[in-house]
Order: structure tokens, then C-alpha cells, then sequence
């Protein structure tokens, strides 16, 4: 019997995006994959979430059905919210023991991470993941010349990435990596955990009967941190996303965040850096953790899901 080839997946720690498609790749069985956490196990005892800002807890198992090692973290301020927050010295040996015929590293802008990518480089294949984009692009000066030669200088140490749209795929092009070594991956959605049960059909009754929509009309959510630098470029897309989302419900029941995240009058998703997740929120669609969270759908029956493929 042929062995499996093996695949080392570096990333910071457990998310509830990520979990599902581990378990699905190992469950498949077609590569063996082991995930080797770089925010070290203190993750498991903090719950505290700088990108959200508040303490928070997943609804679902995050280290069942796949292989995983959390790794020593010697930073003093642990976190992927800057740089030096991610610092494993033991991370090299750990995963060159494991002896992977490939690396899926998670980011590059953590100490581990970038180290990683060094060592590796020329050894075995680098896969990168990353859904960064050009969109918040200010100007020519200085530092946007000196940041595009040294991303040039990172990824000239990676063998693929792996792309999740246009925005993201133009980012790597830029950064001087081939057409040819860049992989559509758009981000992965476990469709199971979507499927309807009956309280979820009982609660999306609920929300219709509340908004003034009725059982046949067909609805749209948009959901996502629409942050003060994204405003600009997001703006555009997020006005027709409103319109398109309350297609069917009266004017008077639109409700609509400003910029600044307070609710204001009703509108029809024409207002400057509407924020749709708070839109969404207030409406009552879903609670405001989970807009933000990414969970709306799970409310939706099957017709009104939003599908979606991952890496496998």
C-alpha cells in the first residue's frame, strides 16, 4: 500500500472557518495533515479575540477529527495582533520532525511564520494562504515602494498561494508571483453545519414575520466588518448589497448603521460606509456576535444558503 504523503499546516490558532475543512481533508485521506498552532495552548484558556475586541467562544468542536500540535509560544505579548505575538523557537524542529512533503503556512506577518518560510524555502514546497488585497492602497510614496520590494522579497520564498477572488489574486500578482503558481481557493463553507433543522426554519419565520417578508419572497444577507479603512473602496459594494438585500422589505423597515456604527434612520443602502453586519443586527435577522461572526446563514433554509468550495 502506497504511504500517504504528508502536509504541515501552520496557522495561529483554532477557528471555526478553519476546523471543518481540517477534519474534511484528513477524513478524506488522500494526504495525511497534521496542524501545528503557533499561538501556543494558552489560546485554549484565552477567549479573548483582538480582531473582534471581546471575549468569545465557538459553537462548535475545533480540534476534532485531524492531527494537531500546539507549539510553545515564548512571546510576552501572545497574539496575531502584531508581529512579535507569534514566536515559537522549537516550531523549525517540530515540523521537520514530522517530515511533510509539503507546508501550508496561514499569513506571513507573524515571527514564527516568516521564519518558517525561510527555513523551508527550496526544501519542500511552500503553499501560502493569505486573502490580503490592494484596496487599501494609499498613494506611491515611500514606504508603499519599500513595502512592495520586500513583499516581493517574502513570497519569492513561496511556491503557490492559494487565492480566495480577483482583489486577493491582484495583490499576489503584484508581489511578482507567476500566474501559474497562484491556486483559485475561495474561503470554505461546511455546509453540513447549514443544513436546516427545524429550529432553524421555526427561527427564519421568526425573522420573516418581524421584517414584513413574506414565506415565498427570497432573501438576501450580507454580513461582514465593514472597518473605518475599508470604507472607501467597500462603500460601492456595500450600497448595492443593502439594495439587493432589502429588495423586498418596505422602506420604512430598512434600518442602517453610519460609519460610526450607531443605528440611524431607515435607508435604502445608499448612505456612505453602511455597516452591514450592524444592518443586519438591528433588523433582527441574527444576534450582532454572529454578523460579525460570520454565522447568519445558519438561520437560512436550504434555498437561501450561500454554498461555497474549499481547498479539497
Amino acid at each position: 500500500m502506497e504511504k500517504l504523503k504528508k502536509i504541515a499546516i501552520v496557522t495561529t490558532h483554532p477557528i471555526q472557518y478553519n476546523a471543518p475543512l481540517f477534519k474534511l481533508l484528513a477524513e478524506r485521506n488522500k494526504v495525511r495533515v497534521k496542524v501545528f498552532y503557533t499561538w501556543g495552548e494558552s489560546v485554549l484558556k484565552s477567549k479573548y479575540d483582538p480582531g473582534f475586541k471581546k471575549e468569545i467562544e465557538w459553537d462548535i468542536p475545533l480540534l476534532e477529527g485531524y492531527e494537531y500540535e500546539f507549539l510553545e509560544n515564548i512571546a510576552v505579548d501572545k497574539g496575531s495582533h502584531h508581529f512579535k505575538g507569534i514566536d515559537n523557537p522549537g516550531s523549525i524542529q517540530a515540523i521537520a520532525s514530522y517530515e511533510p512533503n509539503a507546508i501550508l503556512i496561514y499569513g506571513w506577518a507573524f515571527k514564527s511564520h516568516l521564519r518558517l518560510i525561510r527555513y523551508f524555502h527550496k526544501k519542500i514546497p511552500i503553499i501560502f494562504r493569505g486573502d490580503s488585497t490592494l484596496l487599501d492602497e494609499v498613494g506611491d510614496g515611500y514606504k508603499s515602494v519599500l513595502r512592495k520590494f520586500f513583499l516581493r522579497w517574502v513570497y519569492k520564498k513561496v511556491d503557490y498561494a492559494l487565492y480566495v477572488g480577483k482583489n486577493n489574486f491582484d495583490y499576489f500578482k503584484r508581489a511578482a508571483l507567476r500566474k501559474d503558481h497562484l491556486i483559485y481557493a475561495p474561503h470554505a463553507v461546511d455546509n453540513d453545519r447549514f443544513e436546516a433543522s427545524d429550529r432553524s426554519i421555526e427561527q427564519a419565520a421568526h425573522y420573516r414575520r418581524k421584517l414584513g417578508i413574506n414565506d415565498g419572497g427570497i432573501v438576501f444577507l450580507f454580513a461582514g466588518c465593514n472597518k473605518t479603512e475599508d470604507a472607501g473602496p467597500v462603500t460601492p459594494v456595500a450600497g448595492v448589497a443593502v439594495r439587493v438585500a432589502t429588495a423586498g422589505i418596505p422602506k420604512s423597515r430598512r434600518p442602517c448603521a453610519g460609519r460610526s456604527g450607531r443605528v440611524s434612520a431607515p435607508c435604502d443602502g445608499s448612505r456612505s460606509g453602511a455597516t452591514l453586519s450592524r444592518c443586519a443586527a438591528h433588523a433582527g435577522i441574527v444576534p450582532p456576535h454572529q454578523a460579525l461572526g460570520g454565522a447568519a446563514c445558519a438561520h437560512a433554509p436550504p434555498r437561501q444558503r450561500l454554498r461555497g468550495a474549499g481547498l479539497a
